[in-house]
C-alpha cells in the first residue's frame, strides 16, 4: 500500500495538503501523471507495509487447529502471528480473540480461515476496527 501527500498548484502558502491511499504503486502513478494537468504537486510517497494477522478457532478440545493454521501460513501469514482457541462458538469473551483485536495495529490485515469460526464476533471487528 502506498500513501501520497500532495497538493494543487506551486503556492506554498497554500495551506491545502492532501493525502490519499493506492493498494499498488501502478496506480498511484497513474494518479499522479492525471493530476499533473491539474497541477498536482508531490510532497511525500510513503509505503505503508501490512502485516498479516491470522485467527484460528475450533469448538472444543477434542478438535485440530492444524488445517486452520495450515491455510493461513500458505496465505502467507507468520505462525508467530496465528491467534489460537478451542472454545465453543457460544461463549462470547474469547481470549484469544480479544487479544488480537487489542494488540491490532494501523494497517494490520486479519486473515481467518474459517468464517463459521464465530461470524457474529467478526462482524463487530470488521465494524468497530476497520
Amino acid at each position: 500500500m502506498y500513501k501520497l501527500t500532495y497538493r494543487y498548484g506551486n503556492d506554498i502558502n497554500d495551506k491545502s495538503i492532501f493525502t490519499k491511499e493506492f493498494h499498488n504503486e501502478s496506480n498511484m502513478r497513474t494518479y499522479i501523471e492525471v493530476g499533473k494537468d491539474k497541477e498536482l504537486t508531490v510532497i511525500g510517497i510513503e509505503e505503508v507495509k501490512n502485516t498479516l494477522i491470522g485467527y484460528a478457532r475450533v469448538s472444543t478440545e477434542g478438535q485440530n487447529l492444524d488445517r486452520q493454521i495450515d491455510m493461513l501460513v500458505n496465505y502467507g501469514v507468520d505462525k508467530r502471528n496465528i491467534y489460537q482457541e478451542k472454545m465453543t462458538g457460544t461463549k462470547s469473551d474469547r481470549e484469544q480473540l480479544n487479544k488480537m483485536i487489542e494488540e491490532l495495529q494501523e494497517n494490520d490485515i486479519v486473515v481467518i480461515a474459517d468464517l463459521t469460526r464465530g461470524i457474529k464476533k467478526y462482524q463487530g471487528l470488521i465494524k468497530y476496527h476497520w
